[in-house]
This record gives C-alpha cells, sequence and structure tokens, in this order.
C-alpha cells in the first residue's frame, strides 16, 4: 500500500499541501482502496482541472470507484429516519 500511495504521490503531487505541514493521508487512502479493492467514501467534489487535486480527480484517473456517504448508506442497504 505504501509503495501505491508513493505512486499516487509522484503523479499527483498537488494532490496533498506541503504548505500545511500536515501528513497527508488522501494518497494513503486512494492506496488502500486500490490495495484492496474497496471504494473511497467522499464529500470531496472534482476539482475540475488544475492546480489542486481532489480526491476523485485521482479516484478517477486511477480507476479507484469514489463515492459519497450517501451511496454508501444506500449500497449498505441502511435508512436514515
Amino acid at each position: 500500500m505504501q509503495e501505491q500511495a508513493r505512486r499516487i504521490l509522484a503523479e499527483r503531487p498537488n494532490l496533498v499541501d506541503l504548505k500545511r505541514r500536515k501528513s497527508g493521508a488522501d494518497p494513503f487512502v486512494i492506496a488502500g482502496a486500490a490495495v484492496y479493492s474497496c471504494a473511497v467514501v467522499t464529500e470531496e467534489k472534482p476539482s475540475g482541472g488544475p492546480p489542486k487535486v481532489k480526491i476523485p480527480d485521482v479516484c478517477k484517473l486511477l480507476g479507484v470507484r469514489c463515492i459519497t456517504m450517501l451511496d454508501m448508506l444506500r449500497e449498505e442497504g441502511l435508512r436514515l429516519t
């Protein structure tokens, strides 16, 4: 998974904002979904282009499924009442 995260960062370095001095989890979330054939659950919307890259952009590029929380709840058969 770590190697996959490195590849993601190599292809899309602007996925993580290095100025914030925080560890960026996004590449690892996407890598985990790719390695374990899972979907990424996020409320982020695609960026629409450079310079900022969002999780859905990278998921689409890598062929990793990306869904919203509501989509996940529906797929799991859960209902909010």
